[in-house]
């Protein structure tokens, strides 16, 4: 089994890459931009200082090689980041 941040077994159900993508984030009565810290099939962290609480719904837009998706999705977890000390 392959190892996580911190050395814990990594749980994830689809490997993550280190790519830096355009994204929008909606959520309440925000709208963010900022890049993507890592992407998955299942999931993507994205780096924010006061994320929206989990469960709270969000719209993600990701902009690829100049194609654009708009994704619905559902805060499940909080992480801290290690990235330019955020």
């Amino acid at each position: 089994m392959s190892r996580g941040l911190y050395g814990t077994p990594d749980k994830r159900r689809s490997p993550r890459y280190n790519r830096r993508f355009p994204i929008i984030l909606e959520y309440e009565d925000k709208t963010l931009e900022m890049r993507t810290l890592d992407i998955s099939k299942h999931g993507v962290l994205i780096p924010i200082r006061v994320p929206p609480p989990i469960g709270s719904p969000v719209t993600v837009i990701l902009t690829i090689r100049n194609e654009t998706s708009r994704f619905e999705g559902i805060v499940i977890r909080h992480t801290k980041s290690r990235v330019n000390g955020i």
